[in-house]
């Protein structure tokens, strides 16, 4: 698949002590979760900056909150072909909301993940494209736990990721309820892990992350 007229959208938040994974650090402590959290992040962005996944986008941003002075963010080898953003919106929803809807201006699709599954790889991300391209509105990459590890989508409409409880069991569900309720095409790709807690961190260990 050639480059596609497509943004990269990366959401990740600072790797502060007690302010990520929290209910891993709940069981291994903060400082597990803190290094966790600052791993995943580095092998996304590796991921992200790979001469196999720029074939895909004309553009990959990072968007983050609450700030991008951590040295995962500034010591990163890549970061410099990465275009970093801060994020804008009182919850995740409006937060992706608004980073997609500033990258529809510029772009046809805009592909969203978040930095905790380490099976979301190149080929998956390609098809969530290619099913956009053949005219589906919204894709959605389930997670195990009932959200999403990604979104790629070609409309920009606030309605879509409203009324719905980030972090439940009910995430993909309610927002597949609101893509029917505005008539969007829809599409689901496999399942994946997405590691917020301490079971799922056996998918660590399959993919040599931590």
């Amino acid at each position: 698949m050639l480059k596609s007229d497509a943004v990269l959208i990366i959401f990740a938040k600072t790797p502060l002590p007690g302010q990520v994974k929290t209910r891993i650090a709940s069981v291994k402590g903060k400082a597990i979760a803190r290094r966790l959290a600052e791993t995943f992040i580095s092998h996304t962005l590796a991921k992200a900056s790979s001469v196999v996944m720029r074939r895909y986008f004309s553009e990959i941003e990072l968007w983050f909150t609450p700030s991008s002075r951590h040295p995962v963010f500034l010591h990163s080898k890549i970061s410099r072909s990465i275009r970093f953003k801060q994020q804008v919106g009182a919850d995740l929803g409006l937060r992706m909301h608004y980073a997609i809807y500033q990258a529809l201006k510029k772009y046809k699709f805009a592909v969203v993940v978040g930095t905790d599954c380490p099976s979301l790889n190149s080929p998956y991300i390609a098809e969530s494209l290619k099913a956009l391209a053949k005219g589906c509105d919204v894709v959605f990459g389930p997670a195990k736990d009932g959200g999403y590890v990604l979104i790629a989508t070609r409309v920009a409409n606030a309605q879509l990721f409203r009324n719905i409880a980030w972090g439940g069991s009910k995430v993909l569900s309610k927002s597949l309820e609101n893509c029917r309720r505005l008539g969007f095409r829809t599409k689901c790709l496999d399942t994946l892990v997405d590691v917020d807690r301490v079971e799922d961190m056996f998918t660590l260990r399959l993919h040599k992350v931590f």
